[in-house]
C-alpha cells in the first residue's frame, strides 16, 4: 500500500473545531429564521390609527340637521352617509341599532346624519331628497332605516313611494316637497359641507365624534373613515362621555 492510500488521522482539536461552528451556524440560522416570522406575524395586525385621519378645524354646526337623542346631550356622532353606500347600509343594519341602545337611549350621545351623495351612485341624491322631505313630516329616521333596508333590492321611485306610504306620509306633501328647489339645496349643503377643506369627507360613512356646545355645533376631536367594530366607537364614546 502506498503513503497516498494510508488513512490520514484528523486531530482531536479540529474535530472539536468542526463540531462547534457546525453549532453556531444552526444556531444562528434559527434566530434569523425566527426574526423574520415575526416580521411576518406582526405586519398584518398593524392598523392605522384613527387619530391620523384628518379632523376639521372649525366646528360642524348640527342644529338643522336629522338628529337621534336628548337635547341635553353633551356628545355626538357625525354621520356623512349615502343610501347606496354598501357600507352605510352594513353599519346602519348592524352597528347603529346597538350605538342607539347603549348610548342614545341613554340621553348621552346625539347621533347625527348628514347627507352625502356620490356621483357613482345614480339615485343616493334622490333618495336623500325624499328622506329629507321626509323628515318635514317627522318621520326622517323611519324612511332611513327602510331605504337601507331597501338598498340592495335597488331604490328606484317605486321604492320611494312604497316607503313613503308605508311610514304614513302626506303623498301630496311628500312629492311637492321633493319637487321643490329647497329640497335640493338643503342635500347640495351637507354634501359641500363634507367636501370643504374644513371637514374633507373621503368616504362614505365618515363619523365625527365631539362634544355638542351651547350654540348645536361640535369640534371633533376624533374620526373614523369607513364602519368599524362596534368597539372602536365604544372605545371613542366613553372616552368624550367621561
Amino acid at each position: 500500500m502506498n503513503d497516498s492510500d494510508t488513512p490520514k488521522r484528523v486531530p482531536r482539536w479540529r474535530l472539536v473545531f468542526d463540531v462547534g461552528s457546525t453549532v453556531v451556524l444552526i444556531a444562528l440560522a434559527g434566530v434569523i429564521v425566527w426574526q423574520n416570522h415575526a416580521r411576518v406575524v406582526e405586519t398584518p395586525a398593524v392598523r392605522p390609527r384613527l387619530s391620523e385621519d384628518p379632523l376639521p378645524t372649525t366646528p360642524i354646526s348640527i342644529a338643522t340637521n336629522a338628529t337621534l337623542g336628548s337635547a341635553s346631550a353633551r356628545v355626538a356622532i357625525i354621520e356623512y352617509s349615502d343610501f347606496e353606500c354598501p357600507a352605510c347600509g352594513a353599519f346602519a343594519r348592524d352597528l347603529k341599532p346597538t350605538l342607539i341602545r347603549e348610548y342614545v337611549d341613554k340621553g348621552q350621545v346625539a347621533f347625527v346624519f348628514k347627507h352625502f351623495p356620490l356621483p357613482i351612485h345614480s339615485r343616493a341624491q334622490s333618495a336623500a331628497e325624499a328622506a329629507w322631505c321626509a323628515g318635514q313630516q317627522g318621520k326622517f329616521w323611519d324612511v332611513h332605516d327602510r331605504f337601507f333596508a331597501s338598498a340592495k333590492a335597488g331604490l328606484q321611485e317605486s321604492v320611494l313611494q312604497a316607503v313613503a306610504s308605508d311610514v304614513g306620509l302626506d303623498a301630496a306633501a311628500y312629492n311637492s316637497c321633493r319637487a321643490g328647489d329647497e329640497t335640493s339645496k338643503r342635500v347640495l349643503a351637507d354634501r359641500d359641507e363634507g367636501r370643504s377643506a374644513n371637514v374633507n369627507v373621503r368616504a362614505t360613512p365618515t363619523f365625527y365624534f365631539g362634544k355638542i356646545g351651547s350654540d348645536r355645533r361640535v369640534q371633533a376631536t376624533d374620526v373614523m373613515v369607513g364602519a368599524r367594530s362596534i368597539g372602536a366607537f365604544r372605545a371613542i364614546l366613553d372616552r368624550l362621555l367621561k
